[in-house]
């Protein structure tokens, strides 16, 4: 029993440390050897547990998304006891908290795959995202009545999920610190071999960003305006409809 622990811990500093280095080098560039260092583990154990660098790239970044969901739940906030509207809120909400967060590797790593692709995540990302899309649809249809066709409840679902992937600066990422990052998962928290996240790298990097915004507001402004101003259109539009 203890050797299989130990084995699931190892796989998972493993998974932890190459979402950090992919998230910040893509997949060319980064190694396993730094990402060795990084959790302090030997080639072997790689090999081991995940045979070569294309799976360990698709698997840490299922690992990473599994993170980010849990730090972020969608369910948490869009109970379909709730009003479409507020379903909407809760939606929103936890998509724009997930891009601003600094240590929401799976965001990092798609960035660099879309800026260089590999075409190794397309199945998987698939896999994940076209059911979230799917409900985001549901709610909007449910806002906009059921005389909207299908290809404007895909259009008003592009738009708002757009407005919240756009990386504007937020200050929640300068309100985070790596002795938080992932405070609600027991089982990094409880870890005595917990990853080093470098800060001084991560906070140049939100910088770095913040110094490209065009724009920077703080977390809860931004989730208040995408709402608003999505739900503003979604308004216009069935009243469009209804006439």
């Amino acid at each position: 029993m203890r050797l299989r622990k130990d084995g699931e811990e190892t796989r998972r500093r493993i998974l932890q440390a190459a979402a950090e280095v992919f998230g910040k080098k893509g997949y060319r560039d980064s190694t396993n050897a730094e990402i060795c260092r990084r959790c302090n583990a030997n080639s072997a154990l790689i090999n081991y547990h995940f045979q070569d660098k294309e799976t360990l790239y698709r698997l840490a970044w299922e690992y990473a998304a599994s993170q980010t969901i849990r730090r972020y739940p969608f369910d948490e906030n869009i109970s379909q006891t709730k009003s479409p509207k507020e379903q909407l809120y809760g939606r929103i909400s936890a998509l724009i908290r997930q891009n601003a967060d600094p240590f929401c590797f799976d965001m990092k790593i798609w960035r660099k795959e879309l800026a260089n692709p590999t075409g190794l995540l397309d199945e998987l990302r698939q896999k994940m995202v076209v059911p979230l899309r799917r409900e985001m649809g549901r709610i909007i249809r449910q806002i906009l009545g059921e005389k909207a066709s299908n290809d404007q409840i895909k259009l008003c679902t592009m738009s708002i999920i757009s407005q919240c992937r756009v990386p504007i600066a937020s200050r929640i990422a300068s309100s985070l610190d790596s002795s938080d990052c992932f405070s609600n998962q027991s089982s990094v928290e409880t870890s005595s071999n917990s990853l080093d996240f470098d800060r001084k790298s991560e906070k140049n990097s939100i910088e770095s960003n913040r110094n490209q915004a065009f724009l920077e507001v703080d977390i809860e402004t931004r989730i208040e305006h995408v709402f608003c101003f999505s739900l503003g259109g979604l308004m216009a539009l069935r009243e469009s409809f209804e006439k």
